[in-house]
């Protein structure tokens, strides 16, 4: 199946999904790489500071990530979506009023965390019950596409926004989620969104069915090392280029990233998907991460580092789309948002590990250490190795057909 036909395909509620996702994606990039900026240039808060912002950010998203599991799984997902996107708001607007004391920075910070904790594994959760029988590789490689698409569109707001008005990040942002809430308060789910046996699931069956699974502990470990790799797009990457070459540079990042994956994610992953496993996917992935921040570490320049970030985007691209898809298609359908939620939790180690290891490497003025990147080099090489030597990677087996059990 191509992209178009599975586009066609779509019912009209999952593409109302994708369409409040990348509304989503707009203003959470609006501010996010940008924010780090804000507080050392304009509140002219440390590095360290900046990195402990973050850090209770990813605390919010990812420890609250089993709370709105939680929710998402006897509530439903819309609620627990809708909540998401209401604290959001909230956070954004607080923002907007131009706080500049560390504690209330610190609680918002967390919130809106907690925020992408109830929307996150909901809307995969949801998106994936929408479309029972769609290729789930196709069909996240897609999600993951319009995500970007709202990464380059939110990135370039936040850019001209942070030159123009300090402040105006947040507002834009606020604004284009208040349009993602209406879409999503209005939003009807048909029967076959209601799985019948929700109810009768217990939500702490569902956890320990998900975690005596080989399969799903491997995930939790490549989620984590993935985790821990990706933060450094969100943290030392922005400051990394604004110290070096200016605001100009993070939203290049963005750009880069974002145009890497609208052009070759789903195209690539459709090639990938015809001649290897999601295993070695994933494995090829995490070789590109190593690519990536070798480059980073022994170059200075800014068309190097640029390249590094379109290799880096390239594991990013296959590595996120094949282990929702595994999560996705190997999971009992009503435990989507528990498996959902666990991953989120294996984020956290792995992101919060990566953040304050950042921060550790950082200097007072915004740069970081050389032993970062190869500490992530080394990392992505022990992803890769967990891959090929757990799963067994075979290259040219087909990757695993949807549902396909263990």
């Amino acid at each position: 199946m191509n992209v178009l036909s599975m586009i066609k395909a779509l019912p009209v509620p999952a593409m109302r999904v994708l369409l409040i996702q990348w509304l989503t994606a707009i203003g959470y990039f609006s501010v996010i790489p940008f924010f780090m900026v804000y507080l050392v240039r304009y509140l002219h808060f440390s590095p360290a500071f900046a990195a402990t912002q973050l850090t209770l950010f990813l605390v919010g998203q990812y420890g609250a990530s089993f709370l709105g599991g939680y929710i998402g799984h006897t509530k439903g997902p819309l609620l627990a979506m809708r909540l998401g996107l209401g604290l959001q708001i909230i956070c954004y607007l607080v923002f907007a009023c131009g706080i500049d004391d560390a504690l209330y920075l610190s609680c918002f910070s967390l919130l809106l965390g907690v925020s992408k904790a109830f929307f996150t594994p909901a809307s995969k959760a949801l998106l994936s019950t929408l479309t029972p029988g769609q290729d789930q590789l196709l069909l996240f490689s897609l999600r993951s596409t319009i995500n970007n698409l709202g990464v380059a569109i939110g990135s370039a707001i936040g850019a001209s926004m942070l030159d123009f008005n300090v402040v105006g990040f947040f507002i834009a942002a606020a604004v284009v989620q208040m349009v993602a809430l209406f879409l999503l308060l209005t939003l009807r789910l048909p029967a076959i969104a209601i799985v019948a046996d929700l109810k009768k699931a217990s939500f702490s069956t569902g956890v320990k069915s998900l975690m005596v699974k080989p399969f799903f502990l491997l995930l939790l470990a490549l989620y984590a090392l993935y985790s821990f790799l990706y933060i450094q797009l969100e943290y030392s990457f922005p400051l990394h280029a604004a110290h070096f070459w200016g605001n100009e540079m993070v939203a290049y990042i963005f750009w880069v990233n974002a145009g890497v994956v609208m052009c070759l994610q789903v195209p690539l992953n459709m090639y990938l998907s015809r001649f290897i496993s999601h295993w070695a996917a994933i494995f090829i992935g995490f070789l590109f991460m190593v690519l990536a921040f070798l480059i980073i570490g022994m170059s200075g320049i800014s068309t190097p580092f640029l390249l590094a970030i379109a290799f880096f985007t390239l594991g990013e691209l296959i590595i996120d789309p094949a282990i929702d898809t595994v999560a996705g298609s190997r999971s009992e359908k009503h435990y989507l948002a528990i498996a959902f939620s666990l991953l989120g939790l294996a984020g956290l180690v792995g992101s919060v590990s990566g953040n304050l290891i950042a921060g550790a490497f950082s200097t007072e003025d915004g740069a970081f250490e050389h032993n970062l990147w190869f500490l992530n080099v080394l990392l992505a090489m022990v992803g890769a190795g967990l891959v090929a030597l757990t799963a067994r990677v075979k290259f040219f087996s087909k990757m695993e057909l949807y549902n396909e059990k263990e």
